[in-house]
């Protein structure tokens, strides 16, 4: 039943192995860090795919924005921020949004938060 709502609302993987010990049960679905031997063989093609996009820049994100990977044309963009916004584990949110990210570049931006 829980995996059957899981499914129906649409829940996320992880969060589905959240809902499972809830309900007191064994985490369904394996969780595979990017950088991860198992996921070698995945990485590669994404790698491909995104260098097929230069000379466009091409990001690679999780779930949380956290930056994983990018292409050439989007180093450049990694040019554009704070050298002490690259320094722990990049988010894309921040990279873009903080002062000294690329909002900085933007012409004729209204950000309210």
């Amino acid at each position: 039943m829980v995996m059957h709502l899981a499914e129906e609302l649409d829940v996320p993987l992880r969060a589905r192995n959240s809902l499972l010990l809830a309900a007191g049960y064994a985490p369904a679905f394996q969780h595979v860090n990017y950088q991860s031997d198992a996921f070698a063989s995945v990485r590669a093609v994404i790698e491909q795919l995104i260098a097929a996009h230069d000379p466009h820049p091409a990001l690679v994100v999780d779930g949380r924005w956290n930056l994983l990977a990018m292409n050439t044309a989007g180093a450049f963009f990694a040019d554009l921020v704070s050298p002490d916004l690259l320094m722990t584990s990049p988010n894309a949110m921040l990279l873009t949004l903080h002062p000294d990210g690329f909002i900085r570049h933007a012409k004729n931006v209204s950000l309210v938060i």
